[in-house]
């Protein structure tokens, strides 16, 4: 479904086997995303447990059972191998993560509600993701929910032709050096009288 949508390497890496909510101290934990439905199925018959069924599982007018239909049903298609592409895109986006957090320490300064970068030949992905990390940290608009692609790309053109831009509150000019800084109140329109 991500891939139909256009997702970069974090979106195909798929769920991650420990996770944070936003805004949650406690981590969500998946320790079953290796076994597949029938070998939960059966494990618990084994057990004599009776597992819950949820019926939007089985209803053709959610994409997911769509899709998880087609895949099935794909003779050439290996779930195994799927699973392990999506590890192996959640490795490749670890990796990506570590180089922006380096990225960061090289070329970002960070102080009194003004973030700036110096983009130098960063790889463009690397700098979508500085970017979005510059966003959240200054956004006063719409905290805790996640920038989507279209957003940031929009936001990274706008940049690398040395524009301007407003995301989340957050006002971004672009150029030689990229800066964040919270936008400006809006005025509010005086009511129609």
């Amino acid at each position: 479904m991500r891939l139909a949508r256009g997702a970069g390497v974090n979106g195909l890496a798929g769920m991650r086997r420990v996770a944070r909510v936003p805004g949650a101290t406690v981590p969500v934990i998946r320790p079953l995303l290796d076994w597949r439905h029938s070998e939960l199925g059966q494990l618990c018959t084994d057990a004599g447990i009776t597992p819950v069924s949820d019926p939007s599982n089985e209803d053709d007018q959610f994409e997911r059972v769509r899709v998880r239909k087609a895949i099935g049903n794909a003779d050439w298609l290996d779930a195994k191998s799927l699973a392990t592409s999506a590890t192996n895109l959640a490795q490749a986006d670890a990796a990506l993560q570590w180089a922006t957090t380096q990225e960061w320490s090289r070329g970002v300064s960070n102080g009194g509600g003004n973030i700036i970068y110096q983009p130098g030949s960063a790889p463009r992905e690397i700098r979508r993701r500085i970017a979005r990390r510059a966003v959240m940290q200054l956004a006063t608009e719409g905290k805790g929910v996640a920038l989507r692609g279209p957003e940031l790309e929009r936001l990274l053109n706008v940049l690398a032709k040395g524009g301007k831009a407003t995301l989340r509150g957050v006002l971004c000019s672009g150029g030689k050096e990229w800066r964040f800084n919270k936008a400006p109140e809006r005025k509010e329109r005086p009511a129609a009288q």
